[in-house]
């Protein structure tokens, strides 16, 4: 089962196409081959690791979609799909990753740790990385055209990056923050960089989890245009 291939040949809609992509990248192409392809052979593994995923529900039900629509691509006879679908659906959902990233993001406010709260909004609600939160500097302006920065205004926070691979294709990055919770933060911070470039997000996020683990999560609760919002700098 070739991916590419299906997704070029069945997959016309770009939004769709954008999410079963980032979808696969991030959970299915681990079974692929030297050539690019999963073969037969590892559908009964892959069963098992959409089984024993943490990932949200809506995240299972996609690969599962995925996979039965490459099946069916590859010319694997219905009843095959149909019964793996039937296993699917005997699968007990797991506890949500994500609302309980967004519980702890939600106490540390509570707590009073502010700063780990702001980074923490920022990198599961918004597409920035480590490495780019400690190249931005917080300042209190109007946004410049070419510039990258966080600007505090009176009533929000935009953040524009180049520092991202993808800055030749996409162009600045830009983010606006409604929260007058970061705000509040950040003007209190200004000329200081959004991460210091000895510090690590590992000290501030949930058990130490990667922006990647974040993202993951994240994506799992996005759907159609709000989905391909925040993946459209990748």
């Amino acid at each position: 089962m070739d991916f590419k291939k299906f997704a070029d040949e069945k997959l016309t809609n770009s939004t769709t196409k954008k999410s079963y992509t980032a979808t696969y990248n991030s959970h299915l192409s681990q079974f692929e081959n030297d050539d690019a392809v999963i073969t037969e052979e590892q559908i009964p593994k892959i069963m098992e690791y959409i089984k024993n995923s943490n990932r949200r529900q809506s995240t299972k039900n996609c690969m599962l979609v995925i996979l039965t629509r490459m099946m069916l691509h590859n010319g694997i006879e219905k009843s095959l799909t149909t019964d793996i679908k039937q296993q699917f659906n005997s699968i007990s959902p797991q506890p949500s990753v994500r609302s309980e990233i967004e519980k702890y993001i939600e106490r540390l406010y509570k707590c009073g740790n502010i700063k780990s709260y702001v980074i923490n909004t920022i990198l599961f609600n918004h597409d920035v990385s480590e490495e780019e939160m400690k190249e931005l500097f917080v300042v209190d302006s109007h946004p410049t055209i070419r510039d990258s920065g966080v600007y505090v205004r009176p009533n929000y926070v935009t953040i524009q990056s180049k520092h991202y691979p993808q800055f030749k294709t996409h162009g600045m990055k830009k983010i606006r923050i409604h929260s007058s919770r970061c705000r509040d933060f950040l003007e209190q911070n200004v000329n200081k960089l959004l991460l210091d470039v000895d510090d690590s997000i590992s000290n501030y996020t949930m058990n130490g989890m990667t922006k990647q683990e974040y993202e993951d999560n994240f994506l799992d609760g996005l759907t159609g245009s709000k989905r391909s919002e925040y993946l459209k700098y990748r």
